[in-house]
C-alpha cells in the first residue's frame, strides 16, 4: 500500500482521534459522558449510558433528602414516646445512638441509589422500567415522609 493512499485512509478515518489514549474516557463517566441513550431501538433494552437526565438527579437527590427528613421525624418521634422503630436493626442502631442510626440510613440510601441509578435503564422486576421505579419510590417516600409530619402534628 503507498503511503498517499494510507494518508487518504487516515483522514478519511479520523486516524488523530482514534489514536488518543483510550483511558480518558473512563472520566466521562463523572464528568459528563456522551451517551444518553442508545441509538436504535433494539439497543435500548440494554443500554449503558453515560449521562443520566437531571430529572433522574432530582429525583435521586430528593429521595435522599426524604431519608434524612424520615431520620430526623424518626428520631423525634421515637423521643416522644409516640412511635416505635419496627425494623429490628434500626431499632438496634437508634439504642446505640442517635448519630449512628442516621449514618447507617444515609449510607444504605446511597448505596441503594447508586445502583438504582446504574440500573435505570434497564427493565427491573420484569416489567418495570428502572426510572419508573425510581419516580414511584419519590412518590412513595413522599407520602410517607407526609404521613409522619402528620402524626407528630396530631400529637403535638
Amino acid at each position: 500500500m503507498s503511503s498517499s493512499i494510507r494518508d487518504l485512509e487516515d483522514r478519511r478515518r479520523g486516524c488523530e482521534r482514534r489514536r488518543r489514549s483510550p483511558y480518558l474516557t473512563h472520566w466521562y463517566w463523572g464528568i459528563g459522558g456522551r451517551r444518553i441513550a442508545g441509538r436504535r431501538a433494539a439497543d435500548m433494552a440494554g443500554a449503558q449510558v453515560d449521562r443520566y437526565s437531571a430529572s433522574l438527579m432530582m429525583a435521586v437527590v430528593s429521595i435522599f433528602l426524604l431519608s434524612q427528613a424520615d431520620s430526623l421525624l424518626t428520631l423525634i418521634l421515637v423521643a416522644s414516646g409516640r412511635f416505635v422503630e419496627l425494623n429490628p436493626i434500626m431499632a438496634l442502631l437508634l439504642e446505640l445512638g442517635p448519630v449512628l442510626f442516621v449514618s447507617v440510613r444515609s449510607i444504605l440510601w446511597g448505596l441503594t441509589l447508586v445502583v438504582l441509578v446504574a440500573v435505570s435503564s434497564r427493565t427491573l422486576f420484569g416489567r418495570a422500567q428502572g426510572t419508573r421505579v425510581i419516580y414511584g419510590l419519590v412518590l412513595a417516600y413522599l407520602i410517607h415522609t407526609l404521613g409522619a409530619l402528620a402524626l407528630l402534628q396530631i400529637g403535638g
